[in-house]
């Protein structure tokens, strides 16, 4: 689930890295780099992947299970909320500019998630609480 948008940010990096331009904004637009279809899969998770008494399946002819809802609703997130990123140089590396949702599939009042931390799979206000509490450190 969460991977996808690592890579999705991995790749801008490198592409980043290994391009000539010398203008301080790359825009995420420019890099053609998306490995997934957003809508795509938040389309597949709301239509295919729910079970009609609850919970989450792999797929329409398997049976819900904990493991696949909460793999599917990782994916919803990183779909919903891997926002378009404004790569800004600065002197301490890249800096990731959030601007709001990506396109939603259906109505965002009653589709959209919380966002998640798309490596280790917790709420992103959980981690930044626990990144506080632990090393005093706001993300």
């Amino acid at each position: 689930g969460g991977a996808v948008a690592v890579l999705d940010g991995w790749l801008l990096e490198q592409q980043m890295k290994n391009s000539d331009c010398n203008s301080q904004t790359f825009e995420n637009d420019d890099a053609t780099m998306v490995t997934f279809d957003e809508v795509l899969l938040q389309r597949y998770i709301l239509l295919c992947a729910q079970d009609a008494n609850g919970g989450l399946r792999d797929k329409p002819s398997k049976q819900r299970d904990f493991y696949h809802s909460c793999y599917n609703l990782s994916g919803l997130s990183v779909a919903q909320h891997n926002l378009p990123l404004s790569w800004s140089r600065k002197s301490n590396g890249l800096a990731i500019n959030n601007h709001g949702l990506n396109d939603m599939f259906g109505d965002k009042n009653f589709n959209v998630v919380g966002r998640t931390d798309p490596v280790i799979n917790v709420r992103v206000e959980r981690v930044q609480f626990m990144l506080h509490q632990k090393f005093n450190q706001v993300t």
